[in-house]
């Protein structure tokens, strides 16, 4: 930096941006956007869960209902999911809204051939729906993919189209840009961080990042329980934990194994809003969640 602008100078275009934020898509969950003040904004999001509770289940809830309804695309990167596992998921979901066909698993839906009649006919209306709802506008990367090459992915991006919704799922698999064997865990989280950060700034979208919690702290829900950099909850703007709901160790195994598990989504962290917690049902069977208080 050579010269300072001061803001007296660059008023009018500050209040000009000021102006124009808005968010770019709902998550649907509706106690989830009015804390978040209407959804998701061009920010850092980060979604921390252990094993089971259904973190890349409900990032990807969240993307699906961005690319069918927001104002811009989504780009999902999976780093532990083949495309056509989270597409099985999508299905899922899909066919449990059908008011008269079985709702199906994503282990029936990639044992397909088994199907009968009415689950071959549920998977076709499905299919049809994301087909023409969702698939347009959503993309799903499962190779291994550095930020150093999403960036370039973005800079290719037609200027006249609203950059796409990021979800990184999840940190810990995202590899080190430079591709420096030497570097520690900590250091490749830092940076990945960093990167992401500034990706979703340049761009102006959000980026949804999904992390995993340390194993000290993994049935907590404060901010120390992110697994790896510190990096992680400084570069966000909300900090979402999401838990299997229980007292016990014990407690929380017993639920993880039902098929409808009470799962809490909780706000630890949020910049420009409040925080809070949000009871969920995490319809495991279904790859769905929906709000405590409409089940």
């Amino acid at each position: 930096m050579k010269n300072i602008t001061w803001n007296i100078e660059k008023l009018d275009e500050l209040i000009s941006q000021l102006s124009s934020m808005k968010p770019c898509g709902k998550t649907g969950i509706q106690s989830l956007d009015s804390m978040l003040g209407g959804g998701l904004y061009p920010e850092i999001y980060v979604l921390a869960a252990e094993p089971g509770a259904g973190k890349t289940t409900l990032a990807l809830q969240i993307a699906d209902r961005i690319a069918e309804f927001g104002s811009r695309k989504a780009l999902f990167v999976s780093l532990e999911m083949s495309a056509s596992q989270m597409l099985a998921k999508s299905l899922s979901r899909i066919s449990a809204l059908s008011p008269s066909l079985p709702p199906l698993t994503v282990r029936q839906l990639m044992n397909a051939r088994q199907l009968s009649n009415d689950g071959k006919q549920a998977m076709m209306e499905a299919l049809i729906a994301y087909r023409e709802q969702t698939a347009p506008n959503i993309a799903t990367v499962d190779e291994r993919v550095t930020v150093a090459d999403l960036r370039k992915l973005y800079e290719s991006l037609p200027s006249a189209e609203f950059p796409p919704l990021l979800v990184i799922d999840y940190l810990q698999l995202l590899p080190p840009s430079d591709g420096d064997p030497s570097a520690t865990d900590y250091q490749t989280h830092t940076a990945n961080m960093r990167g992401l950060c500034k990706l979703a700034k340049t761009y102006k979208t959000p980026v949804l990042v999904i992390s995993s919690k340390n194993r000290a702290n993994r049935n907590g829900r404060q901010l120390a329980s992110l697994s790896g950099s510190s990096e992680i909850e400084y570069s966000a703007s909300c900090v979402l934990f999401l838990d299997v709901d229980g007292s016990t160790e014990d407690e929380r195994a017993e639920e993880a194994a039902k098929s409808k598990r009470l799962v809490t989504l909780s706000v630890r962290k949020n910049r420009f809003g409040s925080c809070g917690e949000v009871p969920l049902v995490f319809l495991a069977n279904e790859s769905r969640f929906i709000e405590r208080c409409t089940y």
